[in-house]
């Protein structure tokens, strides 16, 4: 593995106009940490959000909004009150360039993303204090599927998430108080999983991931490996405090990727609240006009062609009279104020 003390990221655009971003965050299993995530991180801006303890309600669910896929652990629904792990896809990424890798655990959802790199596969893990059987399962996993000799081949690996883990490698070399022999001791098989899939670590050693709510103190749960070829493709790899939702001790992790999947353009929505009807009709009635007197439908070829004529003349007047609206639930889009204006312009 490469020292990543020596291995510091180059924060600079690359080849790609469209690099993958990612937003990992831990919320404490508390829904108004979850809503308050979905409510402020703008779907347009972030390909990935990888949660590490999600809200599970009552109906043993997530919660997210149109804008993402949910993927669940494997094991979800069989035991969903111990799921740990949750990863939210943009609608916006093909659903032919990715696909879910079954683990057999429900602290970890993976998820295979093909691109211009080749195969990359996202690990979002959730490692428990007290004991290692998430480490231990994925040794087993990452073992089997990508055995270390092929490291650097096409299919490379980012494993992100709250690993509970603390060493020199990663946390402040200052923070002596956490580097006792049992945090050793534990940290240990991570340092040598890092080590035999020759992996690095794209956010930089000694930055804090989280400031406990008892004692305001810093350290470093949270953590992004990447396997040591994919390095030079990380653009961005960063906290943002300021962004932490509300009732949540642990920052996200903000990660941009230089990669370029397949995205599809979300459909075009049109704002029937802001319809100035007698313009519209006015519109549809000289497109309508236009086509002339149809006669009766005698075989298929002539019902096609009075149906792409009609199709045609109500287009056109939507095209010119219905606006597009704009995206539900985005930060400064303004939201409900955008149609409550248009109700209160039509009203008057």
């Amino acid at each position: 593995m490469t020292d990543p003390l020596l291995h510091p990221l180059m924060n600079r655009r690359t080849q790609s106009d469209k690099p993958i971003r990612f937003w990992q965050q831990n919320i404490n299993k508390s829904l108004i940490s979850q809503l308050d995530l979905l409510n402020n991180i703008d779907p347009k801006q972030f390909d990935f959000v990888f949660i590490q303890e999600p809200h599970i309600d009552f109906l043993n669910l997530t919660r997210a909004n149109h804008y993402w896929t949910v993927v669940y652990p494997t094991q979800h629904h069989a035991n969903p009150r111990t799921t740990r792990s949750v990863t939210l896809i943009s609608t916006r990424i093909s659903k032919n360039k990715w696909k879910q890798v079954h683990v057999q655990s429900n602290d970890v959802t993976a998820v295979e993303l093909s691109s211009g790199l080749g195969t990359v596969t996202f690990y979002n893990v959730y490692n428990a204090c007290e004991h290692a059987n998430t480490l231990l399962d994925l040794q087993r996993f990452w073992t089997q599927r990508h055995p270390p000799q092929h490291s650097n081949g096409g299919n490379q690996m980012v494993w992100l998430g709250d690993f509970n883990r603390h060493h020199p490698l990663w946390d402040d070399p200052a923070s002596t108080h956490l580097f006792t022999a049992a945090n050793m001791e534990a940290a240990q098989l991570l340092v040598d999983l890092i080590g035999t899939f020759d992996m690095d670590m794209p956010l930089p050693a000694g930055m804090p991931t989280i400031e406990t709510f008892r004692t305001g103190s810093l350290s470093r749960p949270d953590n992004v490996f990447c396997s040591a070829s994919l390095m030079h493709s990380f653009v961005e790899c960063n906290t943002k405090p300021e962004l932490r939702p509300a009732r949540t001790d642990h920052f996200p992790v903000i990660g941009t990727i230089d990669l370029d999947p397949e995205r599809i353009a979300p459909p075009v929505r049109r704002n029937w609240r802001c319809v100035e009807w007698d313009d519209f009709r006015t519109a549809l009635g000289k497109n309508l006009a236009a086509v002339g007197p149809v006669r009766p439908v005698q075989d298929k070829d002539n019902f096609l062609t009075v149906f792409s004529l009609l199709t045609a003349a109500i287009q056109s007047a939507v095209d010119q009279h219905v606006p597009e609206t704009r995206p539900s639930r985005m930060p400064n889009s303004g939201g409900p104020a955008s149609w409550l204006s248009c109700a209160r312009k039509n009203a008057a």
